[in-house]
């Protein structure tokens, strides 16, 4: 599968995110291995593959990415795993399952030929320190993943394939552990490789997806289509306009965007802050628009959002924290999504937040119920404030703008008890009660305000 451009992802439905948070412990997983699992040549350290392994696992694991550069198993190197911090760290996690990828290095004739005879006892040493932790982990083998041999790197793939996994395939029979091919899924395939070594972002999927099937014995879910289409123009800005599962996504793409692919998600209607998008744009910020509103609450789009979610990492995303903004009625569909994922948001921006219908007037609750294009107010999940804590906890910023004359949407009943109760959770919320104002979107529009929110907490 060919790499494609950042623009032509397909962005998830934030809306189907909400779902209830697990309480039981999480099952650990120490990917252990050299540069190919720290994620050399995806481009990011979120696109290596235990990052998208935890993504295709979902919140029941936690997967630690203890991959070295340049690490051999033979313990006779200087560069051997047992001598660098990652290996301490990774016993430290204490997993539950360990998955050890290694041997690529191994392969350098300076390597192989003077200490592969000791490749069996050297695998030995690894995994009996992993067995003998108090965890006693299910600990996994992989093959070195193919590498083209016209690579400079000194690697050589024919010592990988007809050598080292011949003593990999003894080690495990007689030690009775599994093998995880992690070979084959690249095999042939120079596409996967942008530097004949290191599998790209697409390459380190295919990895992901093999130990996760090794882990789980289930195959992994599909990839994501991505879209062919040309660009739009919006505003002197390349915009793309397409519809994920019937869900209307925009895209605006800043000509020369920050360092770690920075953006913000906002749910409000598309049209309603062009300014605020043209000020984002020039700062360097991808602005991707979904009204989170939309047929919320849906059992399809959670199902369909939670697995696309899941496997964002697969093509080359923007940085794994957006910036989340909500007017109005949105804000209980952000809050709630945000409080389930709390280590999926950067910062959450909220303008007139309700979070209680009923405090409306019957004229404001259907002029509002118009702007979002909701068909019924019923649809609309009702926010536990209790819920705030796993924000909380994680010490994520909230920034509440209200009107200061407006009663349209009482503060008492509403953006009031919100940030009463995050702040008694030890919550970060900055509130601004805007003077001379009403409680309507084009009032409230603060750019400024916005852009040093984004500033100040979205970072790469």
């Amino acid at each position: 599968m060919h790499k494609k451009s950042i623009t032509k992802i397909l962005f998830f439905s934030l809306t189907a995110l909400i779902g209830v948070a697990l309480s039981h412990a999480k099952i650990k997983v120490a990917c252990v291995g050299d540069s190919i699992t720290q994620g050399t040549g995806t481009g990011s350290m979120s696109l290596a593959y235990p990052k998208q392994l935890q993504n295709l696992l979902g919140e029941d694991y936690e997967v630690g990415n203890f991959g070295s550069s340049g690490a051999t198993l033979s313990t006779e190197c200087v560069d051997a795993y047992i001598k660098r911090s990652m290996y301490k760290k990774s016993l430290e996690f204490m997993p539950d399952i360990v998955v050890i990828k290694l041997g690529t290095n191994d392969s350098r004739p300076e390597v192989w030929d003077r200490y592969g005879k000791n490749f069996y006892a050297n695998l030995g040493v690894l995994v009996d320190s992993f067995a003998n932790l108090k965890t006693k982990p299910q600990i996994f083998l992989c093959y070195p993943s193919y590498a083209p041999d016209v690579a400079n790197w000194g690697t050589r793939e024919k010592v990988m394939r007809n050598e080292m996994s011949v003593v990999i395939d003894k080690f495990a029979k007689d030690r009775n552990l599994k093998i995880i091919d992690t070979y084959t899924p690249l095999k042939n395939d120079n596409k996967l490789f942008d530097d004949n070594l290191h599998p790209n972002s697409v390459g380190a999927y295919k990895l992901a997806a093999a130990v996760y099937g090794g882990i789980t014995g289930k195959k992994a879910l599909d990839k994501p289509s991505q879209v062919e289409f040309p660009p739009l123009k919006w505003n002197g800005y390349k915009f793309y306009e397409f519809d994920y599962a019937k869900n209307p996504i925009k895209v605006i793409v800043p000509h020369l965007p920050k360092q770690g692919q920075l953006w913000m998600l906002s749910s409000v209607p598309f049209g309603n802050l062009n300014d605020v998008y043209l000020k984002l744009a020039e700062c360097g910020y991808y602005v991707v628009n979904y009204d989170i509103t939309l047929e919320y609450g849906t059992a399809e789009e959670d199902k369909l959002g939670y697995r696309f979610f899941r496997q964002i990492t697969v093509v080359r995303p923007m940085s794994s924290k957006p910036i989340a903004l909500a007017y109005g009625l949105s804000a209980q569909a952000v809050l709630n999504w945000a409080s389930n994922y709390p280590d999926n948001v950067a910062g959450i921006y909220l303008v007139s937040p309700v979070l209680d219908t009923k405090s409306l007037s019957q004229n404001i609750a259907e002029e509002l119920r118009i702007f979002h294009g909701i068909k019924n107010l019923s649809d609309i999940k009702p926010f536990g404030l209790d819920a705030l804590k796993s924000l909380a906890k994680r010490n994520v910023p909230i920034y509440v703008l209200t009107s200061e004359n407006d009663n349209s949407i009482p503060f008492d009943s509403n953006a009031a008890l919100f940030i009463k109760k995050y702040e008694s959770l030890g919550g970060s919320v900055k509130a601004i009660k805007k003077p001379k104002s009403t409680y309507k979107l084009s009032d409230l529009t603060d750019s400024s305000s916005l852009l040093e929110f984004v500033g100040d907490n979205l970072k790469d």
